[in-house]
């Protein structure tokens, strides 16, 4: 397999041109060997993308140099693959630990019996963030680090939840709903012309 690497400088100001170069980077899933310094494995898509950064970098009056690199000694791709399966393998954790946060917070709308619309919606939203996290690192994920598959579930543990939540929500507010119809049944007012409320039943005619 052949890599890509990305040298780079940008003028150290304004600051934002460098943190922008960065998290550009990451997003693609690029590993840093050190700075300014940054390797990912070459695929038609990995180098049209470091292309344009790179093409970012001298438009902020920077320089930058893209360069496809080969193995030159015994277990250096095997480091590489490690490396990228350690950045991905943190990326993962940190979405396992805000699952678990986003499933706690399930279980106190659930002790306080907040079963409302507007806190499904909000439980729900929370939710679609997570899934959109997990389809961007999965994007980047080449090797299939070895937290994939628990981050996969855990987030299929926790649409079981908020499903299971949203049930409960959708229940009561047809309970409530079907109590009130009963109560305005009880409760009807007669209006005018209202025959029936009026007339008097058999029992109580003279």
């Amino acid at each position: 397999m052949e890599w890509l690497q990305l040298v780079y400088k940008v003028p150290a100001e304004p600051s934002r041109k460098r943190t922008y170069i960065w998290r550009q980077l990451r997003g693609l899933g690029a590993v840093y060997l050190q700075d300014a310094c940054c390797v990912l494995p070459r695929t038609p898509e990995s180098e049209r993308r470091l292309g344009e950064v790179a093409a970012k970098v001298r438009e902020f009056g920077g320089v930058a140099t893209l360069s496809a690199l080969g193995p030159a000694e015994p277990g250096w791709e095997e480091r590489l693959v490690a490396a990228v399966n350690h950045a991905r393998d943190e990326e993962y954790q940190e979405l396992l630990d805000t699952t678990e946060r986003f499933e706690e917070e399930v279980a106190r709308e659930t002790r306080k019996g907040k079963f409302t619309f507007a806190a499904l919606e909000e439980i729900e939203d929370d939710f679609e963030r997570l899934e959109r996290w997990l389809a961007r690192v999965r994007e980047r994920d080449v090797f299939a680090a070895a937290l994939r598959a628990e981050a996969e579930e855990r987030l299929a543990q926790a649409r079981r939840v908020l499903e299971a939540f949203g049930d409960e929500v959708h229940g009561r507010e047809r309970a409530h709903a079907a109590g009130g119809d009963d109560a305005n049944e009880s409760n009807h007012v007669a209006e005018p012309g209202d025959v029936s409320a009026s007339r008097p039943s058999s029992g109580a005619r003279q």
